[in-house]
């Protein structure tokens, strides 16, 4: 919590306070969420914050009722949730265990930031929160368009799983995630 607020105290007095163009994302110590409020509602209204920054991978999928309140707080505050790829809630990062090369767990993003907006949708977290507006930032997107296709199909099958949700996810996923372009998923010949 102390190192939260000090990083984001730290970010506006000495980068956007002296450099108007420069805008800052709120750390917040998401595994405590009743601290990610208070930190969120000392900053709210403030010009030179623009998101409330978490981490793809933390200790519960970030769907989990427990991270609600965070994203409450983010939406009254009106600032998206910014989610960056990378993190570690003390779980292995692939779902057979710890990988042995940084490459295997810098490919594990996709994976990770798959199964976190599986959770999203299907726990009804968009649906309790529906100003709610989340950017994944450095996780690609190559991967979201199967994903998509493949939670509407598992969706209509097991829809009595999760009666909560009354749309599409994939329109639940249009409507709420923004994505940046870095990385870009492209093939070597740019025609392609």
């Amino acid at each position: 919590v102390a190192v939260a607020r000090a990083i984001n105290d730290w970010q506006v007095a000495e980068w956007t306070q002296p450099e108007p163009r420069l805008k800052a994302s709120l750390v917040v110590p998401y595994e405590d969420p009743a601290a990610s409020v208070a930190e969120i509602e000392r900053w709210a209204g403030h010009p030179d914050i623009v998101q409330v920054l978490l981490l793809s991978r933390t200790r519960a999928p970030l769907g989990n009722p427990r991270y609600w309140p965070i994203y409450q707080a983010a939406t009254a505050a009106g600032w998206p949730v910014g989610i960056h790829a990378f993190g570690n809630g003390g779980h292995p990062v692939t779902s057979h265990g710890w990988p042995s090369h940084y490459i295997e767990d810098m490919l594990g993003h996709a994976q990770s930031c798959q199964a976190m907006l599986t959770s999203m949708v299907v726990e009804g977290l968009f649906e309790a929160i529906p100003a709610l507006r989340v950017v994944l930032i450095e996780a690609g997107f190559g991967w979201l368009p199967a994903l998509a296709w493949r939670l509407d199909r598992a969706w209509r099958t097991l829809r009595a799983e999760t009666p909560h949700l009354k749309r599409l996810p994939s329109e639940v996923l249009r409507q709420h995630v923004w994505l940046t372009t870095q990385p870009m998923e492209e093939p070597e010949d740019a025609e392609h």
